[in-house]
């Protein structure tokens, strides 16, 4: 599969990006692993773009309508919110298979930094060349956000290659800033 990096800095909407794939695309099986936010929060979050409301009204719907929501504009969405090692995501995606009875069109990781690799946990470096060995060992594409470093640069001087900090950059096919 193909690996691409979506970088940025804090709150400068790289998982709302994400989430808008994810809400344009309902025919699409889709695993969002996401263990820096637990799932009711990003459902909260697709709820109010898919209906196009306020972060606070969405947290505020009745459960039968955040079924319909689900049911009309995710139906085919699997997220996940658990720590998992690449093996484990891997084992994650079979059963998502074997759920759909179809293969998976795409993965998104949010966010690199999150990734339990062994001892110390690694570097960014070692994280993204993980996520794409699981990548390319499964043939799915992913879709790896990554939060970029400041690293001494103004808030005017806007984002560039060097923000992802060796975030693993050279190992996509693809780097979004």
């Amino acid at each position: 599969g193909m690996f691409y990096i979506l970088g940025g800095y804090t709150h400068s909407g790289k998982t709302q990006l994400a989430l808008t794939m994810i809400l344009n695309n309902p025919d699409k099986r889709f695993i969002l692993f996401t263990p820096d936010e637990l799932t009711p929060f990003v459902l909260q979050k697709l709820w109010a773009a898919a209906l196009d409301i306020h972060i606070d009204e969405a947290r505020e719907l009745p459960i039968s309508e955040q079924e319909r929501v689900i049911e009309e504009h995710f139906p085919l969405l699997q997220i996940c919110d658990r720590s998992l090692t690449p093996g484990q995501m891997r084992d994650y995606m079979a059963a998502c298979e074997q759920h759909w009875q179809a293969d998976t069109d795409m993965m998104f990781y949010d966010y690199v930094e999150c990734l339990p690799v062994g001892q110390g946990d690694g570097t960014v470096k070692q994280k993204v060349a993980r996520l794409k060995e699981l990548s390319e060992a499964s043939n799915v594409p992913m879709l790896a956000i990554h939060q970029s470093s400041r690293g001494g640069s103004k808030d005017s001087d806007g984002m560039s290659m060097s923000n992802l900090a060796y975030g693993g950059e050279q190992e996509a096919i693809a780097v979004i800033i």
